[in-house]
């Protein structure tokens, strides 16, 4: 049965009917977060419900939302970082989504802060939160920086020193305009994730025993594939189509998530990728067409589940995995 939505007629005054008008265009929104059509998925079949709002945001205003991970430390709060230069802060919030703490690092200046990942300190621990001050939108700069810092810091003051600061550079030189930021939480190597207006996204990497080397010359990143986005065809004619925003592992290193401002694409894994990685096609798409520019994206600390954020918008969605999974992905 369909269903026609209409104003009903009245003598009121434009900006009655004005504010009408905004009312309904918001509830519609928040109506499709739940009445989204099913998944579009490659080779697999309601591998992932359709999103939910997992939490929103309150206490204070952040508009520039581009990295998001779980944290350790506090079981269901989420850490989150602005793409704001000059703004070296990171923003903690309960499972409710209430404010709780905001983080100062001291000692750095960001340029262009894309994204945030978990992962093992120089010591083996596995308290390591990585944020990439790796964008260059004109790809002109041959280097980039990774700040490291150890989460048990956070719990005993809103001010804290990086354990490591990695300024790494380009092979040959080039600039590269890079938001996806992840670290292997099996070989604790950083890996990187370009954006590219042609769809084409290379993987680089900068292993654990260059970027924990006391002293001596900068690591240099390390080409490891390329994802021709473009060819899945899902995004053709779209804004900023098949442009990488953000990127993330899972913590068992069974999935890959590449996001883009209208999808999440996800690759199976058996560790760290190969180069047969890129020869592959995503097990599953997860449309995040509710969201006005998605910049963000993570699993939980189960591995299972997908959530994602946007700039503009104070809501975390999730992309729950359904159990049992019908994807052929081994879950962990």
């Amino acid at each position: 049965m369909e269903c026609a939505l209409s104003l009903p007629k009245t003598s009121s005054p434009p900006w009655v009917r004005a504010l009408m008008i905004a009312l309904l265009v918001f509830a519609l929104i928040v109506i499709g977060l739940h009445w989204l059509p099913p998944l579009r998925t490659v080779g697999s079949s309601g591998a992932f419900a359709p999103p939910v709002i997992h939490m929103n945001l309150e206490g204070i205003t952040l508009d520039e939302i581009s990295g998001l991970c779980f944290s350790r430390m506090h079981p269901g709060h989420i850490w989150v970082h602005q793409d704001d230069i000059n703004d070296p802060r990171l923003y903690r919030f309960d499972a409710s989504g209430n404010h709780q703490q905001t983080v100062l690092i001291n000692g750095v200046l960001p340029e262009d802060w894309e994204d945030i990942a978990l992962g093992p300190l120089p010591d083996g621990s596995d308290f390591g939160i990585f944020i990439g001050d790796i964008g260059d939108r004109e790809e002109n700069e041959p280097d980039f920086q990774v700040v490291v810092i150890d989460e048990r810091d956070t719990l005993t003051s809103n001010q804290v020193a990086p354990v490591r600061i990695v300024d790494a550079l380009w092979p040959g030189g080039m600039g590269r305009n890079c938001e996806g930021l992840m670290v292997s939480q099996i070989s604790g190597d950083i890996f990187l994730m370009t954006r590219s207006s042609n769809g084409l996204s290379r993987m680089f990497r900068v292993p654990f025993a260059d970027w924990t080397a006391e002293g001596g010359e900068s690591p240099t990143a390390i080409f490891v594939g390329l994802f021709q986005l473009s060819q899945l065809g899902t995004e053709t004619g779209l804004l900023d189509d098949c442009e990488v925003t953000a990127a993330d592992f899972d913590p068992g290193m069974r999935t890959l998530a590449l996001r883009t401002k209208h999808f999440v694409y996800l690759y199976a894994l058996s560790g760290d990728p190969t180069a047969a990685l890129f020869s592959t096609t995503p097990f599953a798409m997860l449309s995040t067409a509710v969201e006005p520019q998605g910049e963000a994206v993570t699993f939980g600390l189960d591995g299972r589940d997908v959530f994602t954020a946007s700039e503009g918008s104070d809501l975390i969605l999730r992309f729950a995995r359904n159990d049992p999974p019908n994807d052929g992905v081994t879950l962990h």
